[in-house]
């Protein structure tokens, strides 16, 4: 669940903002990973992978505080279905973050991309943040 909604179903909501629960993953995997272990996650590039779209960090730099080394591993488009939640969330995705730009094909079709990410632990920089 990552879709931004102040109110939705479970399967869809990921808090207001979209990142509670990538968040507390984020926070709470170094206690169940080893030095070395990897968390994947697979996210949409509107929430703040790799850049910052409001004036939180993006979520690359909030795995880097836990001591992880995130990276890219893929990166697909997507074309959201008008019935789906992320289209009919569209007004409200640009209120969250005002610096994401929906992308359009050749043809007009928005999109936007989905991103698979890899944050590889290193206990020592994890146990270094918590001094």
């Amino acid at each position: 669940p990552q879709m931004p909604m102040i109110d939705g179903q479970p399967h869809d909501s990921g808090g207001i903002d979209g990142r509670q629960i990538v968040e507390r993953i984020i926070n709470d995997s170094p206690y169940h990973l080893k030095s070395g272990g990897k968390l994947i996650m697979l996210l949409f590039d509107f929430l703040g992978v790799d850049q910052r779209f409001s004036q939180k960090p993006s979520l690359f730099e909030i795995m880097k505080t836990h001591g992880f080394k995130p990276r890219l591993i893929a990166k697909q488009k997507r074309f959201p279905s008008k019935s789906g939640q992320t289209y009919k969330s569209l007004d409200y995705i640009k209120k969250i973050f005002p610096m994401y730009k929906f992308c359009f094909d050749k043809n007009g079709r928005l999109f936007h991309h989905v991103l698979i990410i890899e944050g590889r632990l290193d206990k020592k920089l994890f146990s270094e943040s918590l001094i």
